[in-house]
């Protein structure tokens, strides 16, 4: 099997430098950007993506752990399967400092030693039973993925999402879409879901392909690729400092890699949950002990409670992971 490695960026929103850069940067009026503190907060979860990691992918290469500079002060970074990664080592000068997330993922293919095949997290994606190489990527290299449409929601985010498929539309002719592997648009692997691609098959124009907001299967080529092809645009989504509603995101990448049909389908939501801490804390506790799920993925969000709350996921990750890992000091 090729090599695979692990890519996390990660942003600790109560550096007291970070904070002045942040503010110094912040247009006036500050309209239309998102600066919501639950983006850049750290709950101090970090360290159980570590141990769970270690635990349950002991086979991933490297980790290519990226920052604006900072990094926890429990991190040991000279752990040899650790890199870590600032922003300057990848990331033209000309577009930093910046605190937007998709601008810190849209070049990741630039990345210092990356392995062509890596699998994208982001800092809340939990690793929390044994997950292989064969969950991301069959053996001749391809990703494994869910292609399945849907409406475009009403929402900051739904203009984010079309932000991607509008940049798609001027990639890919989308109107002869299903006439093309058939068999990985209606894959019966999708189950029940497949009835959506079924409807949205006659109402292309309306659809969107689904944001996987789990860790992600992607190449340096199929990032490389949508380079080749928008670059002028990529580079003027590189501008936007601080999120915004309409940014390009790195799932413009995988979105394009799946329209081509460079993967092989696979139900992305099987033996994974994703939640918000405000929702059922036991449900999200007990998934955390178990041993059926092997992905959750706590989104943070303003609630009440949240100390409590907090302190009883990080009580489940304690019980799931009591010992340190070698990634700490």
């Amino acid at each position: 099997m090729f090599d695979i490695d692990f890519v996390i960026p990660w942003v600790d929103g109560a550096d007291i430098e970070w904070q002045k850069q942040f503010n110094l940067y912040l247009p006036e009026g500050k309209a239309g950007i998102d600066i919501g503190t639950n983006r850049y907060r750290d709950n101090g979860l970090l360290r159980y993506w570590f141990r769970g990691v270690e635990t349950f992918a002991p086979w991933v290469r490297k980790i290519h752990f990226i920052t604006a500079g900072h990094k926890p002060e429990w991190l040991n970074i000279n752990n040899p399967k650790l890199h870590f990664v600032k922003h300057t080592d990848y990331i033209p000068k000309e577009y930093l400092p910046t605190f937007n997330s998709s601008v810190i993922e849209l070049m990741l293919h630039k990345i210092p030693d990356l392995s062509e095949h890596f699998v994208h997290f982001n800092d809340d994606f939990f690793l929390i039973n044994p997950v292989n190489p064969e969950n991301y990527f069959t053996s001749d290299g391809k990703v494994k993925d869910s292609a399945i449409f849907r409406s475009i929601p009403i929402s900051e985010y739904g203009r984010i999402l079309l932000s991607d498929e509008i940049m798609i539309d001027k990639c890919i002719d989308r109107k002869d879409l299903f006439r093309k592997n058939k068999s990985k648009w209606f894959s019966l692997k999708y189950k029940r879901r497949i009835l959506q691609n079924l409807y949205f098959s006659k109402r292309i124009e309306d659809a969107y392909l689904e944001c996987c907001h789990f860790s992600r299967p992607l190449t340096k080529t199929s990032i490389s690729n949508g380079w080749e092809i928008c670059e002028k645009e990529l580079f003027n989504a590189m501008k936007n400092r601080y999120r915004t509603g309409y940014d390009l995101t790195i799932c413009f990448f995988r979105i394009l890699n799946l329209y081509r049909g460079n993967f092989e389908p696979i139900n992305n939501e099987e033996n994974r949950i994703l939640t918000d801490i405000d929702k059922d804390i036991n449900k999200i506790c007990n998934s955390i002990k178990g041993k059926t799920v092997r992905e959750i993925v706590i989104n943070d969000s303003i609630c009440e409670n949240y100390d409590n709350r907090l302190k009883q996921v990080k009580a489940a990750f304690e019980y799931k992971f009591p010992k340190k890992s070698s990634f700490e000091l």
